[in-house]
């Protein structure tokens, strides 16, 4: 995913700045099937650098302060966080790629 959604993304960019040079000159008689076109276009542009740059940049944090089991999803340090009240969490575990032992820097 890292790789392909580059390249897509380079390709849907070219293709939504084609369709937008047309809607605006004025090339084209059908400006309602385009407009609806672009909308979809934004939607699939949004998705996927959202997609790319979470594969890429993205980090859930988890803290625990007070109480209160925060988890965090950022992306450069930016995402919505969600607090639980601590005696509400139960069953929790982690998933996923691991960093092999001794690689953790961010560890507080």
């Amino acid at each position: 995913m890292l790789i392909f959604l580059p390249v897509w993304l380079i390709g849907w960019t070219i293709g939504g700045a084609f369709a937008i040079r047309v809607l605006i000159t004025g090339e084209v008689k059908e400006a309602w099937f385009l407009l609806i076109w672009l909308c979809g276009w934004i939607f699939g542009e949004v998705f996927a650098l959202y997609a790319f740059l979470w594969g890429a940049f993205g980090r859930e944090i988890i803290s625990v302060k007070d109480g209160i089991v925060r988890i965090k999803r950022s992306i450069f340090g930016y995402g919505p966080s969600t607090d639980f009240q601590i005696n509400r969490v139960s069953n929790l575990r982690a998933s996923g790629f691991f960093a092999p032992r001794g690689a953790l820097r961010d560890v507080v």
